[in-house]
């Protein structure tokens, strides 16, 4: 039988959690980047949009993504009138 060396299973150990760290690192980075361009606003709206719609308010839900749109619709206003 052939032994591996415990220096080499602690070697991939450690790529595995830097690789996990990373895949983190990135994703924070996405949804920190999503409420900086879209605002606190929209994405709690959002998520209460959500939360309603699954629990059966869909009139109440249906405002809650009209806020979420609103605010959208306002970034990218401003997106595009901040290019002239």
């Amino acid at each position: 039988m052939i032994q591996i060396p415990k220096v080499f299973i602690q070697f991939k150990i450690k790529i595995f959690i830097m690789k996990i760290f990373d895949y983190l690192k990135n994703a924070y980075d996405v949804v920190k980047s999503f409420i900086v361009t879209k605002g606190f606003t929209a994405l709690v709206s959002l998520g209460i949009g959500v939360g309603l719609w699954i629990f059966g308010y869909k009139i109440y839900a249906g405002i809650a993504f009209g806020v979420f749109a609103t605010r959208n619709w306002d970034i990218l206003k401003g997106f595009f009138t901040k290019k002239k």
